[in-house]
């Protein structure tokens, strides 16, 4: 073996022409959580390369493979196991081999569904596309549906707290799979009440007038489980979750299905050239608001220059051609700086800056 990698956990070693059985249980690591690192500068891109490989040694969950980006130029995309696992393989590059690294926002594997092409015939399979990064995105193909992984999340909370996660988690896209009472102090037995039929908000006014009448009975704590997309674990739900709790919550989750969803291509423009590190999947009602906030954002942190700096966020919008003129129309009419043209393969619209 002139690799180490070449030997995974899980492997069978046998006698040379004596072949036996595998042993049963193992399966490959599969990445849930995909990042690109890339060195601060062009001169460290070989000490990082080190340093990655290095933790690989002791870490070889984590996936890496080089690629190039036009803003940020070579580095590593990086497949973890989730959240944690990323945050806490950064720190490492940068506490015990002492590299500078700049990172990418996590990511999620999609699977998207492309358009059948009567020129062609494609079977089903054929036209499902699996994209690591966004920025693999297809440009010049309709996509008729995005399919986006999912966990299935455990949270234990106080019952005063209960209404504030409730509406956290239909904010993040959740969807409501069990509210039972756990038994609480005092010798109290389990008690259940489930409320999956209700709507999100529903729900969580009935848990909040459940918790006030039933307080004594049934005890003091909540399990809650729902199933919330993988990308919003990527984001700021842990800490939302704990201020809205206090602290008080503990939260667990497992790998679930994967589920359509209503999302769209978001890139920012710099002098009508897309940015590929900050292109990303967000939720088509969400459009607007992100890439109001994404342009704001950057033009706060881009320094002033000598000469004109335009900043876009250009957004695309695969659905029926009869739901993307009408989405179309809508979006035309926020603002006078927006502008928005339309075909009948996709919707394409702009917001100026």
């Amino acid at each position: 073996i002139k690799d180490v990698k070449a030997a995974r956990v899980g492997d069978t070693w046998h006698l040379a022409k004596q072949p036996v059985a595998a042993l049963p249980g193992f399966k490959p690591v599969k990445p849930m959580v995909f990042a690109g690192l890339y060195p601060a500068s062009a001169d460290e891109y070989e000490g990082l390369a080190a340093a990655i490989e290095r933790l690989n040694l002791n870490d070889a969950s984590v996936t890496v493979k080089k690629e190039t980006s036009d803003a940020l130029g070579a580095g590593f995309r990086c497949g973890f196991l989730g959240p944690l696992h990323l945050e806490v393989f950064l720190q490492r590059l940068q506490q015990e081999q002492g590299t500078d690294v700049i990172s990418t926002a996590p990511t999620v594997t999609y699977e998207l569904q492309l358009a059948a092409d009567p020129q062609q015939q494609q079977e089903e399979d054929e036209r499902r596309l699996v994209i690591e990064s966004v920025a693999d995105y297809p440009r010049n193909r309709k996509v008729s549906c995005i399919y986006e992984p999912t966990v299935l999340a455990t949270i234990i909370l106080p019952q005063q707290y209960c209404g504030n996660v409730m509406k956290l988690a239909a904010a993040r896209r959740g969807t409501q799979l069990e509210y039972n009472f756990i038994g609480g102090g005092g010798g109290s037995s389990s008690s259940t009440a489930q409320f999956s039929a209700e709507g999100p908000l529903q729900a969580a006014a009935t848990a909040a007038a459940a918790d006030t009448n039933s307080s004594s009975l049934l005890g003091d704590r909540v399990l809650l489980r729902y199933q919330l997309p993988l990308s919003e674990l990527a984001g700021d739900l842990y800490s939302k979750l704990k201020s809205a709790t206090q602290g008080y919550a503990s939260f667990d989750y497992e790998e679930g299905p994967l589920r359509a969803a209503d999302l769209t291509l978001l890139e920012l423009l710099v002098n009508g050239k897309a940015v590929d590190a900050l292109a990303k999947l967000v939720p088509t009602d969400e459009t607007v608001r992100l890439g109001r906030s994404l342009a704001a954002r950057m033009r706060e942190l881009l320094d002033r220059q000598q000469y004109e700096v335009v900043i876009q966020v250009s957004w695309h919008l695969h659905r029926g051609w009869s739901h993307c003129k009408q989405g179309a129309g809508a979006l035309m009419q926020l603002t006078r700086h927006e502008y928005s043209t339309a075909t009948q393969d996709n919707t394409k619209s702009r917001l100026h800056v």
